[in-house]
């Protein structure tokens, strides 16, 4: 299993390596919220509610925050361990022992802040 975020920018790149360097892998992309009024996509882009999802902290600047609500990482992470999780090892036979995880930019600093969430639950 390769969970990925920003599954719009990421899918060809991963399913062509992983057809010529792993036998049997399950590709799961997560993409961005669908949801988004048409004026904010127009503004902001499709990808708008990825500041949300993968950032860690709030800013500091406040105009920044009240647009872009930065700092719901955990809340983005609860959403991949309750539903996404649950959803795809019940409608495919996997092995959640052997999950693994992409993300490139924002979405790379989300895979490490899951690692130290995950490592955090485990050690301590």
């Amino acid at each position: 299993m390769i969970y990925f975020t920003d599954a719009f920018w990421h899918m060809e790149l991963l399913s062509g390596a992983t057809y010529f360097l792993l036998e049997e892998v399950i590709l799961v992309g997560i993409s961005w919220q669908t949801n988004i009024a048409e004026q904010v996509k127009a503004q902001e882009g499709a990808y708008f509610s990825r500041f949300r999802d993968y950032s860690i902290k709030p800013s500091t600047d406040e105009s920044k925050q009240a647009k872009y609500q930065f700092g719901q990482a955990s809340a983005h992470l609860a959403f991949i361990r309750d539903d996404v999780f649950g959803y795809v090892e019940k409608a495919f036979r996997t092995k959640p022992q052997a999950r693994s995880y992409f993300g490139f930019s924002l979405g790379g600093l989300f895979g490490a802040t899951a690692l130290i969430y995950l490592i955090s639950k485990v050690m301590f």
